[in-house]
């Protein structure tokens, strides 16, 4: 449930390093997916970050 953890993961799954803004439990994931050659369906990224996000936040996904 940490950022630097998120951050990883999602690099790691998509091959591209994620920028999370964090506002008070909420934060903003923006995937610049146009710069990876992988390319994973949203529903498995919301997956990915529902299942290592702190329970209290919400998130919004940005994917470019």
């Amino acid at each position: 449930g940490t950022r630097a953890g998120m951050e990883r993961l999602l690099e790691l799954y998509c091959g591209v390093r994620p920028e999370i803004v964090e506002e008070p439990a909420h934060f903003i994931v923006r995937l610049p997916l146009s710069e990876s050659s992988v390319q994973l369906p949203r529903e498995t990224l919301d997956q990915l970050i529902l299942a290592h996000k702190p329970a209290f936040a919400t998130y919004a996904l940005e994917i470019s």
